[in-house]
């Protein structure tokens, strides 16, 4: 129905924000877009891909958050998806 709002789980809630951040030069913030309730392990897989990701190159980090360099900006689509939590998670 029109005006109500899509409850999704702390791992799409994830997965939904880093798509939307890193479509943006601002990038994914740590502590402004974890979820609550986000299972650590899947934080942590997080971590390993963001880890992979600036390691092939694609991404930036600094201790606050990651982002996707400018001149990657064309490629960002498989570079999230790359970056997806994957639902095993799910409580």
């Amino acid at each position: 129905q029109q005006g109500e709002k899509e409850q999704l789980d702390p791992i799409s809630r994830l997965n939904e924000h880093v798509m939307v951040r890193l479509r943006t030069a601002d990038g994914f913030h740590w502590s402004k877009h974890l979820p609550s309730g986000l299972p650590s392990e899947a934080r942590r897989q997080l971590e390993r891909e963001v880890a992979r990701a600036v390691a092939k190159g694609v991404l930036e980090h600094t201790e606050e958050k990651f982002y996707i360099k400018p001149e990657r900006w064309m490629q960002s689509d498989a570079i999230i998806a790359d970056l997806f939590v994957v639902e095993q998670f799910k409580k």
